[in-house]
């Protein structure tokens, strides 16, 4: 609510799990990433109509919880880099029941610019 009247803000709640955005030159698809690994590419390619327009193409995922980039879809034709994210939040009481390692918890920021793509990432560790 804090942002509700900032023009700089954008919201995208709309009931579609998977969202995109384009920047320039720049797509990046924002998905929680348990799906099988040709879906990743798929349906940004299927739902977004901007994809032709983009140079650089990326999908940022969660559900690993932690920070790695799928290097079978990096190589594959689409010219898509999927990366998996870390999570912000604690260890949920099913991860410690399933017996799944506490992750770092951090987020990581990219720095794009809208015709030469992905400039820097940063790490912010909790």
């Amino acid at each position: 609510m804090a942002f509700k009247d900032d023009e700089n803000v954008v919201f995208f709640n709309g009931p579609n799990p998977r969202k995109w955005r384009r920047y320039g030159k720049v797509l990046i698809g924002f998905a929680h990433g348990d799906m099988k690994p040709n879906a990743i590419t798929e349906w940004l390619s299927n739902e977004c109509d901007e994809w032709s327009n983009a140079k650089y193409r990326e999908v940022h995922l969660g559900h690993l919880h932690s920070t790695q980039t799928n290097q079978k879809i990096e190589d594959n034709k689409y010219g898509l880099i999927a990366r998996y994210l870390p999570a912000l939040c604690a260890s949920s009481a099913w991860e410690h029941e399933q017996g799944y390692p506490n992750s770092q918890r951090g987020m990581m920021s990219f720095v794009w610019n809208e015709s030469k793509g992905l400039r820097e990432i940063w790490y912010t560790n909790i």
